[in-house]
């Protein structure tokens, strides 16, 4: 088995650089979150005070009616940033070491995890469209990949992985395998 390079060259975007994870390479895809927990839940407290001083100054002017709707409204806006905590920390790992190819797919609670013979991997979109999710195939075994990169970093990830596990399936001669 040959050794790996010790660096391959970044793409483009940093959503997809290599990294080095114990003699193997690993592909961290990660969701765009921009705000922190605790920026986050400043944000819905400052959205409570708001609708409760609101609904006070509605019920002192004689609609108390209005105090039901605005608790309404932060209840569905807890709702929708429980939901979206739940996922903030969706992944996908990929990662290429020795002969095996493994990708983690991690969505809310679910962990998926798939190992492809690095040898057999055959790295194609998934579809037509330009936007379409990358396939890793081995055999009858395949997991979609690139759920969290934008449309223009599928075909460099692409590129990536495929110039990974050329890399790595090269005798240390530098000559391809036969």
């Amino acid at each position: 088995m040959a050794t790996l390079p010790d660096h391959l060259p970044a793409p483009v975007q940093p959503a997809c650089v290599p990294q080095a994870c114990g003699g193997a390479l690993c592909w961290q895809l990660r969701r765009n979150c921009r705000l922190t927990p605790a920026q986050l839940g400043a944000s819905f407290a400052a959205v409570c005070v708001f609708q409760a001083l609101l609904a006070l100054a509605f019920w002192a002017a004689g609609f108390p009616l209005v105090g039901l709707f605005a608790g309404l409204e932060v209840l569905a806006l807890g709702v929708a940033l429980l939901v979206h905590a739940r996922h903030a920390c969706d992944r996908e790992t990929i990662t290429l070491a020795a002969d095996c190819l493994c990708v983690e797919q991690h969505c809310g609670t679910r962990v998926c995890r798939v190992e492809l013979p690095a040898a057999w991997v055959r790295v194609q979109p998934d579809g037509d469209s330009p936007a379409a999710l990358l396939r890793l195939s081995a055999g009858s075994v395949s997991v979609c990949v690139g759920r969290h990169l934008c449309p223009a970093q599928r075909p460099l990830m692409a590129r990536e992985l495929r110039r990974a596990l050329a890399l790595a399936h090269r005798p240390p001669g530098g000559t391809p395998a036969p």
